[in-house]
């Protein structure tokens, strides 16, 4: 077992604890002995992060230049340090570095070139050790090229080789650094690989999952029977009790009764129960209100139009955002995520039923908008909605839907291009719905985060991972910067550490921050667009007042933000990729293919499930049309 060391850490600006080491940098630098003799290299490791954290990028270039002369005695010892290591030595040098120092080790070991001066079978005895660690030294290019062969060799037995690929082929990235395999090791050898992981005793549940939901590429070859493989062996662990799951349920239920208000919210033991005015419902039964009950009442889009079914990252938990393997094509949900899935879930289901007691089939809506609405109001033909029998199973509804779908959107689309929906071209048409590609009729709707500094703007305002949102005579009372600056007089004396003194006076350059007698205070606008982008990945420039304008305007010119003209919003598409098809994603429900090319489930209650959430896409495509129409 590896030793510890309670030694200062190389991190990154935007980690939490930067600044505290960049602060006991400063002391072990002020405090150097250049006598010292560096025989441990977990020294030399933390003389090397010290180096680098006190000439760090994101500090200030004159506290930089403060410790230049005397961070350079530093390089000099780590330099011959690692220039000593040899065959001799090598395995004992390696196995006395600290857990927390394994990473830079490898990285000082490529920097120096100590490839050159180990044989392979001195490095092919340490790593065919079952306790070394391979991904460190995987993450190094020149290591894994000077020993191929070797490495090939030895991940071609290793327990831990199938997590490798899996994670270097078929997981989300995020944060963490692909590995470099060696060119002797094939694809082709990888699904063998796989299948012996998957057989294992104890693969984990999660890569199971990831492996069950890959689709195959020339880089990572996966056979339909591995992914059935992998399937079964979930069910295996899960049914034979040899891996524990928790399952975190989160109660949504709806009901429609006299009440005095149009929405009320109960909190009950099941959890978060939402009930509907049903004498207020049964008073407005006509249909441009029981469309809108979706906007004003059940909430399907916000008052910018855009819809809350698709998953947000920055509504995503520190843990969600961190834990768990993910697949490296999946759909990324958390709890708020889930927590709207159920509710509008709930609310579709229940409402439909209710409409039903009132004699109304929910389709009927549907096809009146399209075929009646839609000319009477906006004189628009040749739009048709076909609805199924009235003594439909729910499978063939769900085949209905389904179809109906896509001619819905090829009719819009027809529209958005030629202005006219022409049924013989229409009927000509054989190219497939792209909903990233569907033309908006305005010349600019959307607007995106588009470059770096936002990005940088955005974390410092709006994340709780941020420790800008901290001064000491305040405390931990607020969770970001932007609601600190909100409900605190803040001055740029309250912040001392120097890293914090860079990110508060590059926001002050950025416009976002002012100081206004001595105080810090946001640029409102600008904060309003930023934390507007934070919080749902997308503007809606229509709704912005004209005193906004300019601003955009000055964002979109230098690059800030990108202006699209699209009928659906980015976050809206990918949602409906995730739902629909499984172009995108690989954990995607993939609910339009299932009913078109007959791949869906025998159970019944499944159909009717599906039909509920084909249901509330149908729904949303209404809501975006009509949007679309007013606002021309």
């Amino acid at each position: 077992m590896r030793q510890r060391y309670d030694g200062i850490k190389l991190l990154e600006s935007n980690d939490m604890v930067f600044g505290h080491y960049v602060e006991e940098s400063m002391k072990y630098i002020d405090s150097f002995d250049s006598s010292k003799e560096f025989n441990d290299v977990n020294e030399v490791i933390e003389a090397y992060n010290v180096h680098q954290l006190l000439s760090h990028k994101h500090l200030k270039v004159e506290f930089v230049t403060e410790y230049a002369s005397k961070i350079k005695v530093l390089m000099p010892i780590v330099a011959k340090f690692f220039k000593s290591i040899s065959d001799d030595n090598f395995i004992k040098i390696c196995d006395e570095v600290a857990i927390g120092y394994v990473d830079e080790f490898w990285i000082l070991f490529d920097k120096f070139k100590v490839y050159e001066q180990i044989s392979e079978e001195k490095f092919a005895e340490y790593i065919n050790n079952p306790h070394t660690t391979l991904h460190y030294i995987l993450k190094q290019k020149r290591i894994v090229e000077h020993y191929d062969d070797v490495l090939a060799d030895c991940l071609r037995n290793s327990d831990q080789t199938a997590e490798i690929i899996i994670h270097n082929h078929m997981e989300k990235q995020g944060n963490r650094n692909k590995c470099y395999l060696p060119n002797s090791l094939m694809p082709s050898e990888y699904e063998g690989i796989l299948r012996k992981y998957v057989h294992s005793i104890h693969p984990g549940l999660g890569s199971l999952r990831v492996i069950e939901m890959f689709q195959s590429t020339s880089e990572c070859p996966v056979s339909d029977k591995l992914r059935l493989e992998a399937r079964k062996r979930q069910k295996e662990m899960l049914k034979d009790g040899s891996v524990t799951v928790f399952n975190s349920h989160m109660g949504v239920g709806v009901s429609f009764r006299d009440v005095a208000e149009l929405v009320t919210v109960e909190n009950t033991p099941e959890g978060h129960l939402f009930i509907y005015d049903r004498q207020w419902l049964k008073q407005n039964l006509d249909y441009p209100t029981l469309l809108n009950n979706f906007i004003y009442m059940f909430g399907f889009v916000d008052m910018e139009f855009r819809s809350v079914f698709p998953s947000i990252s920055s509504k995503l938990g520190v843990f969600e955002r961190v834990m768990g393997v993910k697949g490296i094509k999946e759909y990324q949900t958390g709890s708020s995520f889930t927590f709207y899935y159920m509710k509008t879930s709930a609310d579709m289901h229940g409402y439909i039923e209710e409409l039903e007691r009132n004699n109304i089939r929910f389709e009927d809506i549907i096809k009146w908008f399209f075929e009646d609405y839609l000319v009477e109001e906006f004189n628009i033909k040749g739009f048709s909605f076909a609805t199924s029998s009235k003594d439909s199973s729910y499978l063939e509804m769900c085949r209905n839907l389904a179809s109906e779908m896509d001619g819905v959107l090829k009719q819009y689309r027809l529209y958005a291009e030629n202005g006219e929906i022409d049924r013989e071209l229409l009927e000509m048409s054989s190219r497939p719905v792209e909903f990233e590609l569907l033309p908006s009729l305005r010349t600019e709707k959307y607007g995106y985060v588009n470059s770096d500094d936002i990005r940088q703007e955005m974390f410092y305002l709006f994340s709780d991972q941020c420790l800008l949102s901290y001064v000491e005579r305040i405390g931990e009372k607020y969770e970001c910067l932007h609601d600190l600056l909100l409900n605190e007089e803040l001055r740029l004396s309250d912040y001392t550490r120097q890293d914090e003194l860079y990110q508060i006076n590059w926001l002050i350059q950025r416009n976002t921050l002012c100081v206004e007698d001595g105080l810090l205070k946001l640029n409102p606008s600008r904060a309003f667009i930023l934390k507007d982008l934070y919080e749902h990945e997308v503007i809606c420039l229509d709704y912005y007042p004209s005193y906004m304008k300019s601003l955009l305007s000055e964002m979109k010119s230098v690059g800030d933000i990108c202006i699209t003209n699209t009928f659906l919003s980015v976050p809206e598409s990918d949602y409906l990729n995730y739902v629909l098809n499984k172009s995108q994603y690989s954990n995607g429900m993939d609910l339009r293919n299932r009913y078109i090319h007959s791949t869906y489930s025998a159970n019944e209650e499944i159909h009717k499930r599906d039909y509920i959430e084909l249901m509330k896409i149908m729904v949303l495509i209404v809501i975006k049309i009509n949007e679309e129409l007013c606002k021309k």
